[in-house]
């Protein structure tokens, strides 16, 4: 048990640098659950995607932004614009100063989900009632550009999205997997007890073969190995293979590129491939290895680990991997060769404009020592990444009515060429923020 706690307490400290999703469980409205047993459709649109990259498309990467004071917030939708290359109010008002409920842009949304030529939202009934307790949200669609709004449906508010294809949102709610349709905003439930399997105690891998490639780790109780499965969009479930619970590491240690599951093997630092197609494991690499510290208490260093891709490359992100420098979350960034097994060491990393000389206590993303520069997303024109974090001088009234100011910052988006990035040559093209708050 101190095991699975040390291991999820690390991951939840490496999403500091790497970002991932959550989810939570509220009611939902009385649409019949169905089950579903059909084969596998083959859905050539089918894609998964994170809470983050659920919020891109070929547009842009979509936000909501909060504006106004503690006592009346002001929720705008923006665009990160990949044609314009710069950051955007979603209004189209001529003379509007986006600064109340007025504004086009003016959106109360829990969830945004980008589509080609188009957006879905989830705009729960509390965000207009604090007193309304009964789970449900509008389901809202409108054009890429925020505009030509009209409700499709009324449904729960408890979603986290994993995927989608050209007809439908794919998902969880409540305890199951399901869908909502995008055309009339539809939700069905497809496979129940699924969403404690696939998103508390596992993920959505991507897409093979026209479905969602599962991983299942289970929590700290289980003692089988950790499966590795198909799920069909009508929520047929198939098993592929098993791989030994205590060489897989869990959450951010796998990726899926291509027809192989990648994962870091927790017990040396071995990285692993998992053939969906011949449901067979095999060693990746061995480069990692040495880096990999006992810490006690079969805990290894490499569980604070992750791999993510950038094109068709994997990366490895290796965290302390000097043992001696007393810092557990020293980081390198390496390129492994899934054919030779060599690990190359990438070298961009991320920019701090004009943060103060003074040195600061806090740490996280935009503190600290400049992390490196890592895919948020791959898009048609390159890999979308922070580039940089701009710092400046902000202000909240204390409890006294004084302002007190304070330093933050904020990210700077941009676009690289998968080929520059692993070249190591700054080719960036950066998104133009917004101007600072006065």
């Amino acid at each position: 048990m101190k095991k699975h706690l040390r291991i999820f307490l690390a991951y939840l400290c490496a999403l500091l640098c790497c970002a991932l999703l959550a989810g939570c469980t509220l009611t939902r409205p009385g649409a019949q659950p169905q089950s579903s047993t059909a084969p596998a459709a083959q859905q050539s649109s089918l894609v998964a995607f994170s809470s983050l990259a659920q919020n891109i498309s070929e547009a842009g990467y979509y936000n909501i932004l909060y504006t106004g004071d503690a006592e009346h917030t002001i929720y705008l939708l923006s665009l990160y614009d990949f044609s314009e290359m710069q950051h955007r109010v979603l209004c189209e008002k001529e003379g509007c100063t986006h600064t109340d409920e007025t504004c086009d842009a003016y959106l109360q949304a829990s969830t945004l989900v980008a589509r080609p030529g188009a957006l879905y939202t989830i705009c729960p009934r509390y965000f207009t009632d604090p007193a309304d307790e009964s789970g449900l949200a509008d389901f809202v669609a409108m054009d890429e550009n925020g505009q030509n709004r009209h409700t499709l449906s009324t449904i729960s508010d408890n979603w986290t999205f994993t995927g989608a294809d050209e007809q439908y949102l794919y998902g969880f709610c409540e305890d199951a997997f399901g869908r909502i349709s995008l055309s009339d905003g539809t939700e069905t439930y497809l496979l129940r007890n699924a969403r404690e399997k696939f998103l508390f105690w596992g993920k959505i891998a991507g897409v093979w073969d026209g479905q969602f490639v599962t991983v299942h780790w289970g929590d700290a109780a289980r003692v089988e190995g950790v499966e590795i499965g198909l799920l069909s969009p009508e929520g047929a479930y198939t098993l592929l293979g098993t791989v030994p619970q205590d060489s897989f590491l869990s959450y951010s240690g796998s990726v899926l590129m291509g027809g192989t599951l990648y994962y870091i093997d927790s017990s040396n630092g071995a990285v692993m491939g998992f053939a969906l197609d011949a449901g067979e494991t095999h060693e990746v690499s061995t480069a990692l290895c040495q880096y990999d510290h006992d810490e006690g208490q079969g805990f290894h260093s490499c569980e604070r680990w992750c791999l993510t891709t950038a094109g068709s490359a994997l990366l490895a992100m290796v965290y302390g991997p000097d043992d001696t420098s007393g810092n557990i979350w020293d980081e390198s960034l390496y390129h492994i060769d899934t054919s030779t097994g060599a690990a190359s060491p990438l070298s961009l990393k991320r920019e701090y404009r004009n943060k103060s000389p003074e040195d600061e206590a806090a740490e996280g993303p935009g503190w600290g020592e400049p992390g490196f520069v890592t895919p948020l997303a791959e898009v048609p024109q390159g890999l979308f990444v922070i580039r940089a974090y701009e710092f400046y001088m902000d202000s909240y009234v204390d409890e006294n009515g004084q302002a007190v100011e304070y330093e933050t910052s904020r990210p700077v988006y941009a676009l690289i060429s998968p080929e520059d990035y692993l070249a190591g040559t700054p080719n960036f093209q950066e998104i133009q923020n917004l101007p600072l708050p006065a």
